[in-house]
C-alpha cells in the first residue's frame, strides 16, 4: 500500500514539472458523486497544450457498517481532448483505471481487482475565475476478478469469479479549482 501512495505521488510531481514548462494551469478537483458513496477522492488535471490536458484521479473507500464493509483504493489516469480550451465547455477523453477491493455484502466476501479502459465525455462550466463544476461520462471494456465466498468459510486457493464487459467506467459531478 505505501509503494502505491508513492508511485501516485512521483506521478503527480513529474507531471506538475512537465506541465508547468507550457501553461500554469493546474485544477484540483473532487467527485462530489464519490463523497456521496463515503469514497474520499482528489483528481490533479495539468494542461499539456492548447487542447489537451492530463488528469489523475485517487481515491479510497474504507467504509464499514454491521452488514457492509467496503475497503478498496481506486486510481484513474485521463488525456481530455477539448473542443474549446482547456477547462472550458465539451471534452472527450481517453481513460482508464486500476482498483483492488475487498467489499462483504450481506454474507458474502469480495476481494479482488478490476481494470478498465474506455471513453469519456464531459463538460465543463465556469463558475467564477479559479472555480468550475465538471459533468462526466464514461464507458469502456471493464474486467476484474475476484475471490467469491460465503463468510465463515475459507478463501478460495485461486480467484473463482472473472469477468469481461462493458461497463460505465467513470461518472462524475466535481469541483474544480483552478490554479493560474
Amino acid at each position: 500500500m505505501k509503494t502505491g501512495r508513492r508511485v501516485i505521488a512521483i506521478l503527480f510531481f513529474i507531471l506538475g514539472s512537465i506541465s508547468s514548462g507550457y501553461s500554469q494551469r493546474v485544477a484540483i478537483k473532487t467527485n462530489t458523486l464519490g463523497w456521496l458513496t463515503a469514497s474520499p477522492n482528489i483528481e490533479g488535471e495539468f494542461v499539456l497544450n492548447s487542447h489537451f490536458t492530463l488528469g489523475m484521479s485517487v481515491a479510497a473507500n474504507p467504509l464499514r457498517t454491521e452488514k457492509l464493509k467496503t475497503t478498496f483504493t481506486h486510481f484513474q489516469p485521463e488525456v481530455r481532448y477539448w473542443i474549446n480550451r482547456p477547462m472550458v465547455s465539451h471534452f472527450v477523453g481517453l481513460t482508464a483505471f486500476a482498483n483492488n477491493f475487498n467489499m462483504r455484502f450481506d454474507d458474502v466476501n469480495h476481494q479482488g481487482d478490476a481494470f478498465a479502459a474506455g471513453f469519456t465525455y464531459g463538460y465543463a462550466w465556469i463558475l467564477s475565475p479559479h472555480w468550475n463544476i465538471e459533468a462526466t461520462l464514461g464507458v469502456g471494456v471493464l474486467h476484474y476478478r475476484q475471490f467469491k465466498y460465503d463468510v465463515g468459510t475459507a478463501k478460495p486457493a485461486s480467484t473463482n469469479d472473472r469477468r469481461t464487459m462493458l461497463a460505465p467506467i467513470k461518472l462524475g459531478v466535481s469541483f474544480a479549482y483552478i490554479l493560474r
